[in-house]
């Protein structure tokens, strides 16, 4: 087994662990790299983020929270 599929076998039991995988997607066709799988784990992780932005009203990532801060002249 190349050093490449142990990094991608190791990226894929992080993300399975963290985002279950939608139905139909193995880990052997996300190591595969697999066009139809890595879109329907990217749905699924979106459809997460989109919830959580919903939820908490406020975007994620901190780069974007500190321009909503700056754009509605809140203090950090």
């Amino acid at each position: 087994m190349t050093d490449d599929l142990v990094a991608r076998g190791a990226v894929s039991d992080r993300l399975i662990a963290l985002v279950p995988p939608p139905p139909g997607v193995t880990r052997d066709s996300a190591i595969a790299l697999e066009p139809e799988t890595l879109d329907r784990y990217w749905a699924t992780i979106h459809r997460i983020l989109f919830r959580r932005m919903v939820l908490r009203a406020y975007p994620l990532w901190p780069a974007d929270h500190v321009g909503l801060v700056a754009a509605l002249r809140l203090p950090n």
